[in-house]
C-alpha cells in the first residue's frame, strides 16, 4: 500500500466520521489558541508597562522619598531637617553623576472656574526643570520660567483633563478649547493659566476616539453636545496635574502650615535623573553620602527607581505567564486524553 493510498484512506475515515474529526480539530485549535493568546497578552502588558515608564520619566529617573530611619538612629532622628531645598542645592553642586535634580512641593487643592470645580491628582510646586524631568510636552502656551519662579507669580500649567473639566471637552463640543489666559481659583486664590500639557493617551484610547470621531462625522442631523465624560485611562494621572512655581507654592500655600510666620520648608519629593544607567549604583551611593551630610547623619530617606519597579513588574508578569501556560498545557493534556479515548474506542 503506497503513501497515496494511505492518505486517501485517511481522508475517507475523516469524511466517514466528520463530526468526531471536527471536534478533534476544534480541541487542538482552541488549545493552541489559548497558549498563543496568553503569550500575546503578556507581551502586551510588558510593552504597556515599559511605555508608561518611559513617558513618566524613563528608567534613569529616581525618586527620593521620606523613610523611617533605622532603629539605631532613633535617638538622633529629630536632628534631621528632612528634605529641603538645601538638599537640592547640595546635589546640584556635588552629585556629578546626575543630569537633573528637580524638587517638588505638593499640596491638596480644589480648582474652580465659574461654577465648575475639580480635584487634580497632583498639585505641585516645582522648578522649570520638571518639564524635562517628567517628559511633559506643551500643547498650548508656555511653561513658567526662572523669572516666574523668582517673583513667585500666580501662574499655573494644567493637564488636559483639568481643561476638559473646567472649560469643556473638545471631543464632546467638536471645537478646540485653549485655556491659556483664563483665570482659575486654586484653593480660592486666583491663578492665570499660562500653558496646557499635551493630552497623553494609550494606543487603544487613540483608536477608540478615532472611531467615535468617524461615527460623529457620518451621523446626519443636528449635532448634540454630550458634555465632559470622565474616563480613567492609563495616563489619567499625568493628564490630571497642575504645576506652579515652587516659590509660589511656598509663599501662598505653605505659610499657614509653618511656625512663627515662616513657611513650611520641607519638600514632598526630590526627583533625580542619572546621566548614565551603567553608573546607577555609583550615582545613588554619591547621592546617599550627600544627603547623609545634609541630614546630619540620619538616613531618613529612600530611593525608588523605575528600574526596580520594572524588574518587580516583569517578575509578576512572568509568574502570571507561567501559571497561564501551565493551565493551558493541562487543558491540552486533558483534552488529548479525551481525544485519545475516542480514537481508541473507534479503532476497537
Amino acid at each position: 500500500m503506497t503513501y497515496v493510498n494511505l492518505f486517501i484512506l485517511g481522508l475517507q475515515e475523516v469524511y466517514a466520521h466528520w463530526f468526531r474529526s471536527v471536534l478533534t480539530m476544534l480541541g487542538v485549535v482552541l488549545g493552541v489558541a489559548s497558549v498563543v493568546t496568553m503569550s500575546a497578552i503578556v507581551e502586551g502588558l510588558e510593552k504597556s508597562m515599559r511605555d508608561n515608564i518611559i513617558i513618566y520619566g524613563g528608567l534613569n529617573k529616581v525618586l527620593i522619598r521620606d523613610s523611617d530611619p533605622p532603629d539605631y538612629q532613633d535617638h538622633i532622628a529629630d536632628t534631621s531637617p528632612g528634605k529641603t531645598l538645601n538638599d537640592v542645592y547640595a546635589l546640584k553642586r556635588g552629585a556629578t553623576l546626575l543630569s537633573l535634580v528637580s524638587p517638588e512641593m505638593g499640596h491638596r487643592a480644589r480648582i474652580t472656574y465659574q461654577r465648575r470645580s475639580c480635584y487634580p491628582s497632583e498639585f505641585i510646586g516645582a522648578w522649570p526643570v520638571v518639564l524635562e524631568m517628567n517628559r511633559h510636552t506643551l500643547q498650548y502656551g508656555r511653561f513658567f520660567n526662572e523669572l516666574d519662579e523668582r517673583e513667585a507669580k500666580p501662574v499655573c500649567v494644567i493637564g488636559a483633563h483639568i481643561r476638559n473639566r473646567l472649560f469643556g471637552d473638545p471631543e464632546s463640543t467638536d471645537q478646540e478649547i485653549n485655556p491659556v489666559g483664563k483665570i482659575i481659583h486654586i484653593n480660592r486664590q486666583p491663578f492665570t493659566v499660562i500653558g496646557m500639557f499635551t493630552e497623553y493617551m494609550t494606543d487603544a484610547e487613540r483608536k477608540r476616539r478615532e472611531l467615535e470621531r468617524q461615527k460623529r462625522n457620518n451621523r446626519t442631523g443636528p449635532k448634540r453636545h454630550t458634555g465632559y465624560r470622565f474616563r480613567r485611562d492609563g495616563f489619567h494621572h499625568k493628564n490630571n496635574v497642575v504645576y506652579i512655581p515652587i516659590n509660589t507654592m511656598w509663599m501662598r500655600f505653605k505659610l499657614s502650615s509653618g511656625t512663627d510666620d515662616t513657611p513650611e520648608p520641607n519638600l514632598t519629593d526630590i526627583d533625580i535623573k542619572v546621566a548614565d544607567l551603567n553608573y546607577m549604583e555609583k550615582a545613588l551611593d554619591q547621592v546617599r553620602n550627600i544627603l547623609l551630610h545634609t541630614h546630619k547623619g540620619v538616613e531618613d530617606f529612600e530611593f525608588s527607581t523605575y528600574a526596580s519597579r520594572i524588574a518587580s513588574a516583569e517578575k509578576r508578569i512572568k509568574n502570571a505567564n507561567l501559571i497561564g501556560l501551565i493551565i493551558s498545557a493541562l487543558s491540552l493534556f486533558v483534552g488529548g486524553i479525551g481525544i485519545m479515548n475516542i480514537m481508541l474506542a473507534s479503532i476497537n
